[in-house]
């Protein structure tokens, strides 16, 4: 809870908090709609043991004043997907901060800073996150005792402990101090105790004590962090696993029925103070093992940073899809609806300017874009026999992410009336004037391009590589259809998840592919989808055949390639393909 409130202090305004109403000098939600216009409208919202019901119809209340770029940071223990599911209605992306719950199977963004034992991987883990004090060249072995199980301690552990190391094992009690829970009164502690009433400070004076008496958690690595002992006493035995894990001193679970620490417990606990040498070791070896600081990260730098996704399938609008794959920056999912294999991606698309073209498409292809345009224009030839088979010449052709036109011209030398679109404009300008072809400039399909396209006049449209880059497809492809008339063509191409690649591998396949593909294909799945939308196939041409993928230790001149080559294509192993199909229906 403390890192909660220390965090929003940092966000960039507008911001909002929404945490526990039993957390002291805390704002609730209805102050904060006081204070910030159109709340929630912030990017980030901080979230910690907050009642779901009560804040959704805040959030309900305010929804037509809210942007959709909005970011969850859920801050608690084992969130459920239920528990999500409220957001991600309202547009609202979780992220999941330390969170062993089962909602990190649909959460899109997971960040572990806190070490532990999860089932399943983050996009980022690092201590670096926790903004950790530095390692203490101070020791203190006859200093004074801490004793903090944070201001909630639902167990009650801090009255507890403290009685069992004074009255048991004979701590005087000005050597105790004590963090003081929002549950206990002061009253309960012996009167020379010293009593922390929410430090505002704690991380920092970690180092002036020789001992830390916690649970595990944000405090305990702090104090491993600042090279202070350190010993456990865990309220569930999911917290006592954890501690094990890590190899934190540790007396291990107690029962929060429990009256007063059992005697066993407290054995082991006198036995751990009574070494406190060895234990300075342990935290010791454990900072080096895990302990990572650097200024280069924070959880505020990285939530100021992230762009923030719909949380729904970029196909049929499913919420919250199973995760399959997390990286850094990004998080794919697999939608149990549609089958599709989607993005969600937490930094800006790349912006297709003349040096997307030119340096980057060198450093990927070894040579630029204009550079290989005769290349890319003999990619056409096949292409445009296979819309010849529904199309005749004459026909107007709309290529939508036409680039710089190697289509476009292929398509005017076989005789069709060719229009091209892209997002850059640039590409736009060189087809207009080197290649003397009508182009327009704009993102497909906002409605201020499509207004300047003529319905029903196009008899066929492509899309050579560009489906992928929609963030949603439906409004793209209920687009397409109002373009094209009854009988009109549609052809496209798109990686493919059934090539060898994504056989091979589909975590590293994912892993490699690029930040603004937002949904993976392949041909099944590409049938069915344009079925839905009123199309109906005629053709899937598998491409994109590399043998070399498949056998890697074979020379490049090897006549086992050749075969191998041949057996890709029979058993349409292309990490690419092709989709030819007609529009048979309006889209519903």
């Amino acid at each position: 809870m403390r890192r909660t409130c220390e965090t929003i202090a940092k966000i960039i305004f507008p911001s909002a908090i929404i945490i526990d109403d039993n957390y002291r000098d805390v704002k609730k939600p209805q102050e904060w709609e006081q204070e910030i216009p159109n709340f929630p409208s912030s990017k980030v919202l901080l979230i910690s043991n907050s009642s779901s019901t009560r804040i959704n119809s805040i959030l309900t209340s305010k929804a037509s004043s809210r942007p959709l770029s909005i970011l969850a940071v859920f801050d608690q223990l084992k969130s459920t997907p239920a528990m999500l599911t409220p957001w991600a209605q309202q547009g609202i992306s979780p992220l999941l901060l330390d969170d062993s719950g089962p909602a990190r199977k649909v959460a899109p963004f997971v960040l572990d800073a806190i070490p532990g034992f999860r089932n399943s991987e983050a996009n980022q883990s690092s201590t670096s996150f926790l903004n950790l004090p530095p390692r203490s060249n101070e020791t203190k072995s006859e200093g004074p005792i801490l004793i903090s199980f944070g201001s909630d301690d639902p167990a009650k552990l801090s009255a507890r402990v403290a009685s069992a190391i004074i009255d048991e094992i004979g701590i005087n009690p000005s050597r105790v101090q004590v963090t003081l829970p929002n549950n206990a009164l002061k009253s309960s502690f012996h009167h020379d105790i010293g009593i922390l009433n929410h430090p505002s400070n704690l991380r920092i004076r970690l180092a002036e004590y020789s001992l830390l008496i916690c649970s595990y958690g944000l405090t305990a690595w702090e104090a491993i962090s600042a090279g202070i002992p350190v010993i456990t006493i865990e309220p569930t035995r999911y917290h006592a696993k954890l501690s094990r894990k890590m190899k934190i001193p540790s007396i291990g679970y107690v029962n929060p029925k429990s009256i007063s620490l059992p005697k066993r417990k407290i054995v082991r606990l006198k036995h751990l103070m009574d070494s406190l040498f060895e234990l300075r070791n342990v935290v010791r070896t454990i900072n080096d093992k895990h302990i990572v600081q650097t200024s280069n990260q924070g959880i505020v730098k990285l939530l100021n940073s992230l762009e923030v996704p719909p949380p729904r399938c970029c196909v049929c609008e499913r919420l919250l899809p199973s995760v399959i794959a997390r990286f850094p920056q990004k998080t794919y999912y697999r939608c149990s609806n549609c089958r599709v294999i989607g993005l969600y991606s937490f930094v800006p698309p790349p912006k297709y300017t003349s040096e997307y073209f030119g340096e980057q498409y060198k450093q990927q292809y070894g040579k630029s874009y204009l550079e290989d345009f005769e290349h890319i224009k003999l990619l056409a030839i096949p292409r445009l026999r296979n819309i010849s088979l529904r199309a005749r010449k004459g026909m107007k052709l709309l290529d939508i992410g036409c680039a710089y036109g190697p289509f476009l011209l292929a398509a005017q030398e076989a005789g069709y009336q060719p229009h091209g679109t892209d997002i850059s404009e640039d590409a736009v300008r060189y087809v207009k004037q080197q290649l003397c072809i009508r182009a327009q400039a704009g993102t497909f399909p906002s409605k201020e391009l499509i207004d300047a396209l003529p319905l029903k006049q196009y008899e066929i449209i492509t899309l050579w590589y560009i489906v992928e880059h929609f963030p949603n497809l439906k409004p793209a492809l209920r687009a397409i259809n109002q373009l094209l008339p009854i009988g009109g063509i549609l052809a496209l191409s798109t990686p493919n998840s059934n090539g060898i690649s994504a056989r091979r591998s589909l975590g590293r396949f994912l892993e490699n592919s690029p930040i603004d593909h937002y949904s993976v294909w392949n041909p099944i799945f590409a049938r069915r989808l344009l079925a839905k939308h009123g199309f109906k196939t005629y053709k899937i041409r598998i491409t994109g055949h590399h043998p070399e993928r498949i056998v890697s230790h074979v020379g490049s001149h090897s006549p086992f390639l050749k075969i191998v080559g041949l057996l890709s294509h029979l058993f349409r192993l292309g990490d690419t393909f092709e989709v030819y199909a007609t529009k048979e229906r309006e889209d519903a």
